[in-house]
This record gives structure tokens, sequence and C-alpha cells, in this order.
């Protein structure tokens, strides 16, 4: 194989039985250089003598440094073994190994990339010089066997001196012509060029393989193709003209063989009105047809980045063909997965005509979103969008082309502005979700991204300043009821016709934050916080619009007057007139700016505080789960709003009247009228432990004469501390009254109940050192901590240092005291009589025996006559109760069953009396 010309001598190969020497000989000196050594592989028949290659580059298209050098490629067959290897600068460098399925018989390169192997079966194959496999082909001619095609000698022996065949020189290579020699013929294979493989799968009727390959040469797959440039930008220059004709010419061919199906069925040209009457199917078929020529000829521009071919030539053979609305909606599933992201503007006028003649505005409109809107007809889009209300795709449009937020929002209340309420309804909640998704900071619609942070503040601002613009629809009903009713029309007026709850609830979007308690959605936090903080709103810039809001609001409704506005939508003597606003509105409305007024965020006048007040301290008030209590509300406005913007006096008749113990103890407080306080905290038997917070709260600073009446209040009311809460009024006295234990204790012997549960309590904590406070952590601990954290935390201070007081402050459990706890456990919870005994052991059994019998409690009396030895009592009681009961079941069940006779089983009484007894003996194992 020739040689670099700057290398000295010339490289050849000495092919052996058992080696493959690689050496260079000089020219001018007597020397020889030893390359490389090729062993027969393992495997490799004995015998077999290798078949080698040589194809020298003058340069590659590799980018690797070393690929840059020139190289000489060798190619080795030894029986079924290939080896790959080159030569740089006179160093062998192996590329690749691979098995054939059968022993070759000779080898050659077509080209650097690709080499042609015959093998014993009579086949050609193609291989890169990686080692895949590209073509494989039969060269023996019909009628002829193998040794008549290929030429060989037996000039060499094997080691055994038998000769051995041997196909050397039978095989050469011109371009991409493989010439294989034979005894009396010369065999001729040719690779075909591209475009001929192409035209041979036209021929054969594989249109689509045609395509397929084309498509597959132009994403730059030239294995196997030697008439094609290295690179993949030379090669699309070279073909693309071919691709195009190919593309027209696989169209005009269905499209004609359509045709000629049509004609054949209708007899009549294939008309197709008589194509409709006379077989549907067909016309199924034919549609299924065009939209599958469709398909194909919208991958095949797009993949090969013809779009302006698809949209000109292409769309007009199916216009030409009455079936150009197909072509239409074959676009659409390109479009949604981002395949198609233009449509010129012809084309975008013939898809929103025809979707819309089909009621698809829907569907028009998602492809619209999903369009790059700088290669769009943006002026002939918006026409479009307007002209068939495709509102979403208007608003993403401006969004996202002109960074515009308030042209959609016009756009949207025009249309409120000239609908009645009915028509109107879907416009306005399309209007409201696009203004919750802006104060989020979300981009509108659904689904693209979101608003940067550093326009967020901006966007908000004039969306809010947008709304209470006064209207521009003069001669709208709203307008004229509005402006008659409060002197003006804000464009809000509109939406809060509409629905007055979701208008509000938007608006507070606009002014969430972190630490703010408005609403369930997320809100600011869904904004990329790795964007720069260039222009976040402060929070006084942010109270300040929101004042606006609320005055405008507030004026609105005429909060600052007496009686508040009505508003007459429509004439009064129209039946279709409407009042606005209706009493669920004005409460919506009351709750927004109490809101916002309660959390410090907006400031109210005296006359809107009264308007608030009486209306949370109103019957007609409701709330769920979602919303904070009415008496809650009024307890958060008393601590932000100071004491001389309200009258004490009539606020605390109104929440009297609405039985708000809680806000009137608040009061009480205030005008530090302390007993009066107690007695409104001990009536909220829902929160009791709001009295114990406050008796802890005034004992801690009360001092003097104040601090001893109060102590004597609180002790003379106990029994009704110790209803409200045994456990509270428990801690209350270990904690303040331990030294007045006794005159508690003889306080509340004249309410035996009250007595029973507070003893109940010391038994508890005598037995178990703790108590349950979950009243504490109940449903409203939320809003309790917020409106009294303070004081709560105190309380719960004192409470966790429980263990501490019962070791400091304890009750001692006195024979006396235990014998009164038995005798009013016998009273009340019979049935805990014998496990307390059981528990408890430090008692006089001989007193607390004459108790259990006194009061009938059996159970406990035979466990204590067990204690004290008198086995024979305790089983003659077991069985005296027992013979009692059953006694009573029989009476029971004769006296049922002596119905039966009139009823069905269904009907048959349950002997109630044995069923609802108040206790039956429990048989305790005796110890004999």
């Amino acid at each position: 194989e020739g040689s670099s010309p700057l290398e000295d001598g010339v490289t050849v190969m000495f092919i052996m039985h058992q080696h493959a020497l690689v050496v260079r000989l000089r020219t001018n000196i007597d020397h020889v250089d030893h390359i490389e050594n090729f062993s027969r592989p393992e495997g490799a028949r004995e015998g077999s003598i290798a078949y080698a290659a040589w194809k020298y580059t003058s340069s590659s298209t590799d980018s690797s440094p070393i690929d840059e050098e020139r190289v000489s490629w060798l190619a080795l067959a030894w029986d079924r073994q290939v080896q790959v290897a080159k030569l740089v600068k006179s160093k062998m460098i192996r590329h690749k190994d691979w098995k054939l399925d059968s022993a070759a018989v000779g080898i050659a390169w077509l080209n650097d990339q690709m080499l042609a192997v015959l093998n014993l079966k009579g086949q050609l194959c193609l291989f890169s010089k990686d080692g895949s496999e590209l073509r494989r082909t039969i060269f023996i001619l019909d009628g002829f066997v193998f040794d008549d095609s290929i030429l060989y000698h037996t000039h060499f022996s094997n080691r055994f001196g038998n000769p051995e065949r041997h196909f050397n020189n039978s095989v050469a290579v011109r371009g991409a012509t493989v010439y294989i020699l034979g005894p009396s013929f010369l065999t001729v294979s040719r690779l075909l060029p591209w475009k001929e493989r192409i035209e041979a799968l036209k021929m054969a009727g594989d249109w689509m393989g045609a395509l397929d390959m084309a498509m597959k040469l132009y994403d730059g797959h030239t294995q196997g193709v030697v008439d094609l440039p290295r690179t993949v930008d030379s090669i699309r220059g070279a073909i693309m003209p071919y691709l195009v004709e190919l593309l027209l010419s696989y169209i005009g061919y269905v499209f004609e063989y359509i045709s000629i199906a049509l004609s054949n069925h209708t007899g009549k040209g294939g008309a197709i009105d008589g194509l409709i009457d006379a077989d549907r199917s067909l016309l199924t078929q034919r549609e299924e047809q065009y939209a599958r020529v469709g398909g194909v000829a919208v991958e095949f521009c797009v993949h090969i980045g013809r779009n302006d071919i698809l949209f000109d030539t292409v769309f007009s053979k199916f216009v030409a063909a009455q079936s150009g609305g197909i072509f239409l909606e074959v676009l659409e599933p390109y479009i949604l997965k981002d395949m198609l992201g233009s449509l010129p503007p012809e084309i975008m006028q013939a898809l929103v005509e025809h979707y819309s003649g089909k009621g698809w505005l829907q569907r028009v409109e998602q492809c619209i979103l999903h369009m790059d809107i700088s290669s769009l007809d943006f002026n002939q889009v918006v026409r479009l969008c307007r002209e068939h209300g495709l509102y979403g795709a208007l608003i993403y449009l401006f969004n996202q082309g002109l960074n515009d937020f308030r042209t959609p929002l016009e756009e949207l209340l025009s249309v409120i502005q000239n609908a009645t309420r009915k028509d109107a309804t879907s416009t306005c909640y399309r209007m409201l979700v696009y203004l919750k998704y802006c104060f989020q900071g979300l981009a509108f619609p659904p689904g693209h991204g979101t608003i940067p942070r550093a326009q967020l503040h901006a966007v908000r601002k004039e969306l809010l300043q947008f709304m209470l613009e006064d209207s521009k629809m003069l001669t709208s009903e709203v307008f004229k009821g509005f402006s008659s009713s409060s002197g003006k029309c804000p464009n809000i007026c509109y939406l809060l016709w509409m629905d007055t709850e979701a208008t509000l609830e938007v608006v507070k979007c606009a002014f969430a934050q972190e630490n703010f308690e408005p609403t369930s959605s997320t809100l600011d936090a869904s904004v990329s916080k790795d964007e720069e903080d260039t222009d976040i709103e402060s929070p006084d810039s942010q109270n300040i619009l929101l004042q606006s809001v609320v005055d405008a609001i507030i004026h609105i409704v005429g909060l600052e007057n007496e009686a508040i506005h009505s508003v007459v939508v429509g004439t009064a003597e129209s039946e279709e007139s409407e009042l606005w606003p209706s009493v669920s509105d004005f409460g919506h409305i009351v709750e927004f700016v109490s809101f916002f007024v309660s959390y410090k965020r907006a400031n109210a006048s005296q006359r809107v505080l009264k308007h608030i007040l009486k209306y949370l301290t109103s019957s007609t008030t409701s709330y769920d789960d979602k919303k904070m209590p009415p008496q809650k509300e009024v307890l958060q406005l008393f601590n932000v709003v100071p004491q001389t913007d309200w009258n004490s006096d009539y606020v605390l008749n109104l929440c009297l009247d609405a039985h708000f113990h809680q806000a009137c103890g608040m009061i009480y407080t205030a005008r530090n009228q302390n007993l009066a306080a107690l007695d409104s905290y001990m009536k909220d038997t829902m929160e009791p432990y709001h009295a114990f917070i406050f008796i802890n709260k005034k004992l801690l600073q009360l001092a003097s004469d104040e601090a001893l009446s109060f102590r004597s209040t609180v002790i003379s009311r106990f029994a009704e501390l110790v209803n409200l809460s045994r456990e509270c009024a428990f801690v209350l006295v270990i904690d303040h009254f331990h030294d007045e234990i006794q005159q508690i204790l003889a306080e509340l012997h004249s309410d035996h109940c009250s007595l029973f549960l507070f003893l109940k309590t010391a038994i508890e904590v005598h037995l178990s050192g703790k108590l349950d406070f979950s009243e504490l952590t109940a449903r409203n601990y939320e809003i309790v901590e917020s409106l009294y954290s303070g004081d709560l935390e105190d309380y719960l201070q004192r409470l966790s240092n429980l263990p501490k007081l019962f070791d400091r402050n304890p009750i001692s459990m006195t024979d006396k005291l235990v014998e009164l706890y038995l005798e009013l456990l016998c009273q009340y919870e019979p049935r805990s009589v014998l496990k307390f005994l059981e528990t408890f052991d430090s008692y006089r059994l001989e007193r607390c025996l004459l108790l259990c019998l006194d009061y009938g409690v059996t159970d406990a009396a035979a466990f204590l006559q067990e204690r004290v030895g008198d086995v024979a009592s305790a089983l003659e009681l077991v069985l005296a109760g027992l013979d009692e009961k059953v006694n009573q079941f029989i009476a029971s069940v004769e006296n049922a069953f002596s119905r039966t006779s009139s009823k069905s089983i269904s009907e048959i009484e349950q002997p109630d009396i044995v069923l609802n007894m108040s206790e039956v003996p429990l048989l305790c194992p005796l110890k004999y």
C-alpha cells in the first residue's frame, strides 16, 4: 500500500500460517523496521490463511488529535475473525475485532468507512469499520454453485501437506462497485446511489420506506452510502430538492388513487354529494386516507424543516382536493406537541374559521397557547381571538407577547359591560381567575410558568388600580345603578355585582403574606426566589394600596353612613331589576373589611367599625371551619382598634345580646370590673379555660384589699369552677389556694357533684401524678393563641410545672377524705367503686365495707368481705345478688314470650329490665 511521501520506505505485510507480519522496508539502506505481528486468532481453523486489505486516507473526519494525522487502515480476515487496525506514524493501533457467521474468502475496502467481505456461503456482506453490518446479498448467480462463481488456487498447503483453497486476488473494488472473478465469468455488484435506492423503494410501492430512508439521510445516517458529502449540512443541501420532490410525488400518487377509487364507486366522477347518500362509510374511509397523508406530510416537512412547503404547496393540494379542513385538523396534535410553533396568517385564519364552524373554539384556543408569539401575525391573531371570544388565548398573547397585563382586563370587562348577567357569568369568572393568578405571581393560563418576581409588584398595582378606576361604560345598567347610589362606579363594581364573595377572595390574594393567614392558596411562595428582588413591594406601599381598595369598597356600600347603599341594577319597574348587595353579599363585604382591619393592614372609621360590630354580633352571621368564628373576630378587633374608636357601652350591649361571653369579659376587664369579667368568662362553657386564664392573671396582678376580695369571690364560686373544668380548678387550688383547701372543701360540701369531681381529680393526681389538658389544644387553639398569646403562654407555663406544684403543695389524702370520696363514688359512679378499691390501698376496710353495703354496691362489698377474711359472707352476697338478677331475667323473658302469638319475631321486645340494670354482680374468684 502506498505510504506518505514524507516517510522513507514502504509498509508491507507477510502472511503465514500462524502469523501476519507488518514491516517497513527502507529504500536507501538495507534495513527492515518491524511494526506489528498479528497472530492467528484463537478459534481460527487450522491451516486457514488470512486475507488482507489496505486503505490509505489522506485526511480523517474524526475529531481526536491523533486521527488528524494521515493513516492507513488495515483489514485482516482470518477464517471467521475480522480485525481492523490503523497505522499511524509507524505504529499499528488495533481498532475493532468481530466474528463472522461463515469463513471469509475475500475482503476489500469500499471506502475508508466500509468493508466488503465475501464468505463461503456465497454472500457479499458490507460492514462498517466498527463491525456493524450494513448490507448482505448473494453473489452466486441462479443456476450456479459457489465454485463456479469465484476463482481460487491451491498453491498453499497446510502443515499436514494437504492443499488449501485460497481466494487471493479474486475480489477487487473500484468506487462503489465490487468485482468478483470466477472461472469463466466476472460478477459485478454495484452499491446503489442513495437516490436510486429511494427510487427502487418507490417503484416497489414502499412509499413509507422511501420517506423513512430520506429522513434518515437528512439526519446524517449515511452508513452504506458512498455518493454523499461527509458533513450533515452538505448532505442536507445536496438532497433537499429531491426530498421536496419525493413528498409531492407521494401526495400526488395517493390523491390520484383516492380520486380513482371514488370515481369507480360513484360512476359520476366521484361527486361527493352523491357519495354521502350512497355510502357514508366510504366517505369516512376517504377522510381517514386524507388525514393519513396529511399526517405524513406534516411529520416529513417538520422533520426536514420545510414548513413553507407544508403551508404553501401541500395545503394547496389539500384545498384543491376539497380536504382543506382535514389538513387543518391534522395540524392540531403537532401544535399541541410543540412541533409546529407558528402558522402563516392565511393558515391561522383558515384554522380558526374551520374550528369555529365546528364549535371547537376551546381546541383552537389551546392551539394558540402552544404557539411562538414572536412568529405569529400578532394583530391578526388578536383580531381572531376577539371575534370568536377566545379570551384565554387573548390574555396569553398580551401577557407573553407585549408584557401587557391590563389590556386583557379591559377586553374582558368590556364583554361583561355589554352583556346580561347570565351571559356575562363565564367571562366574569375567567376574569377573576386571571386576576387571582396574576396576584399569586403565576402566569395565565395555568402551566405557563410564573411572573418574574421583580415585575410582580408592578403587575399587582396596575391591575388593582384598574379595578379602582371609574367605569367608562356610561350606558350600562350597572354603571347607572352604582352611580346613582354611591356617586361613582369603579370597575370593581361589575365584579362585585356578579359575585361579591369570589371577587373579595381574589382581592385578598393580592395582599397575602407568608406570616399572614388570609387564604389557603399557594401565593408568593410559588414565585421563584432565585430571581432578583429588585422591585419587591414593601409592606407600607402594599398597605397604602390595600387601604385604597378598602376605602373604595366602603364608599360603594356606604359603610360611612348610618344606612348602607342599596344599588338597583335595571329599572325599578322592570321584572329583571336586581338589588345589591344582598344580605349575604353585605356579610362578605363586612368580613372583608373586618379581616384587614383586625390584622392591622387597613384602618376604618368609628362608623365603619360600628357596622362591622353590629354585623358580627347579629344572629344572621354564620361561619364554617374555614372562617374565624364571629366572637373571635370581635376579639381580634378589640386587640387592634383603640378603645377610643368604639363606644364600649354600645358594644357591650351588642355582645351581651349575642352571648359573646369572652368579648364581654374583655370589655369588663378593660373597665377594671373584674368580678363582672369573671362572671362573663364563667358563662363560656364551650371554652372554659378562659375563665381560669383570667383568674390566674388577676391573682398575679392584684394586690391588697382588691386581691383579697377577688380571692374570696373565686372561693365562693369554686363549685361552678369545678363544673367548668375540674382539672383546671384543681391546679388553681394547689397553685394559688393551697392554704385555703379546707375552706374550699367546706364550700364544696353544699354541692355534692362538684365535691365529687374535685375529689376524683385529687385521687387521679395522687395515683398517676398527671392530668389531661387536651382541651387547651383543641380545634380553636391557634385562634386562642393569637388572641391571648401572652396570657395563654403564662398559663401553659404554669401547667408545665405541674409535677413541681404537686411536690411543693401536696394534698394529703386522709382517711376521712378517702371515705368521703368513696361515699360520693357509690352515689355517682357505683361501677367504678370496685376498680378504685383494687387500685387504692390506703383506706379503712370496715368503714368502706359499711359504705358499700349501705349503697348496695355488692361487687365492691364482696371484694372487701373477702379481704377481711369473711369469704362465706362474700359468696352469700354474690349469690343473693345473682338470684335476684336471674329472677328478673326469667320474668322478663316470660313476659316477652307471652305476647309472641300476636307479634312476629322481629317485634318481640327484649328483656329491657335486665339489659338496663344498673349493675350486674361480678363473680370475683374467691380464695378458700
